[in-house]
């Protein structure tokens, strides 16, 4: 059948295409070794550096963000703890005035 066809046509024009870029890579690769591996390994080891340092960066503001956030609910109920005890009085007052 016909899409039939055309499917293994694709997958055959895929094939050749896979072998061809194998090649190519083969190639490259052969190319790439020697002179160059020094300056890329060299740019490497700073850009890996400067990652370092970025993520070093934050994880020391995600650690006092968490600090901050954790002393922030301290007092957040500290002061829910303070609200309910002021209401919890004057309800006690307004029953005692009656």
């Amino acid at each position: 059948s016909r899409p039939r066809l055309q499917t293994k046509r694709k997958i055959e024009r895929l094939r050749r295409e896979i072998q061809t870029l194998g090649l190519e890579l083969s190639g490259l690769q052969r190319a790439g070794r020697g002179v160059g591996d020094v300056t890329i390994n060299a740019q490497n080891c700073a850009a890996t550096s400067r990652w370092k340092a970025i993520t070093a960066k934050q994880l020391q503001r995600r650690q006092r963000a968490e600090h901050d956030n954790r002393v922030l609910k301290r007092m957040i109920a500290a002061q829910n703890m303070l609200a309910k005890s002021i209401l919890n009085g004057r309800v006690r007052l307004r029953a005692a005035a009656r």
